[in-house]
């Protein structure tokens, strides 16, 4: 399964580069892309491959985000206890 994945791997990075707009952030977001392909252990049931990728893509990409916001808001909320 991860042969046929990586078969369109510049594909993914692609799409992946225009999600985050960084070329490193897109590598590594398809790395983990395909850690968690491998993880679910196959195609089966999945009608369009190009899509779920895109859609696993850019949501992996959102949780990145969601937890940099976090970690934001707590250092802001530590430096507010010095001030």
């Amino acid at each position: 399964m991860l042969i046929e994945l990586y078969k369109n791997h510049s594909q993914w990075l692609a799409m992946a580069i225009k999600i985050t707009k960084s070329k490193d952030l897109a590598e590594d977001l398809v790395q983990d892309m395909y850690v968690k392909m491998h993880k679910r252990g196959n195609l089966d049931g999945i009608r369009n491959v190009k899509g779920f990728v895109n859609t696993m893509l850019r949501n992996m990409f959102y949780d990145i985000k969601r937890k940099e916001s976090k970690r934001i808001l707590v250092d802001i909320t530590d430096f507010k206890e010095y001030l």
